[in-house]
């Protein structure tokens, strides 16, 4: 039997006034749609730092610099198929390198598994835990001035 053991994952925030970038993702066992911010797991022997750094470009194909770990957030939930997964998440912020991204309405992103998506900049206050959810939980009130 194989153990399960949490996923480790860097996240990135990356802001732009008062709006952040965000994947947008849609499940169908939720009637909306629910938001978290660009990055994705530490492999193994990598420092979570580099790990921010790799899954930004990766994803975007963007450079990230002047990062900073905000905090480590710890989350045991049930996903979607209904079973218990359990993540720990290091928060970093950085700014693009490439400032024109900021003028973007949207960034094209890349999963590791290949599904595309849009990194959508939003406004903090339209995130709600109802109706726009926005994931690892307890990140918000950390964002809100």
């Amino acid at each position: 039997m194989s153990e399960i053991r949490p996923r480790v994952a860097a996240l990135c925030i990356v802001r732009h006034g008062t709006r952040v970038l965000v994947q947008e993702y849609l499940d169908e066992e939720r009637p909306v749609p629910y938001y978290r911010p660009v990055g994705g797991g530490i492999e193994y022997g990598e420092h979570s730092l580099d790990a921010v750094r790799r899954e930004v470009q990766e994803e975007l194909s963007a450079e990230v610099s002047e990062l900073r770990l905000l905090t480590i957030i710890e989350n045991i939930y049930t996903n979607g198929s209904g079973q218990v997964a359990h993540q720990i998440a290091f928060i970093y912020e950085g700014v693009f390198t490439d400032r024109s991204l900021y003028e973007q309405p949207w960034l094209p992103g890349l999963e590791a598994n290949g599904q595309v998506y849009r990194a959508l900049w939003k406004e903090l206050d339209e995130f709600d835990m109802e109706h726009a959810p926005l994931y690892p939980p307890g990140l918000l009130a950390l964002l809100r001035p």
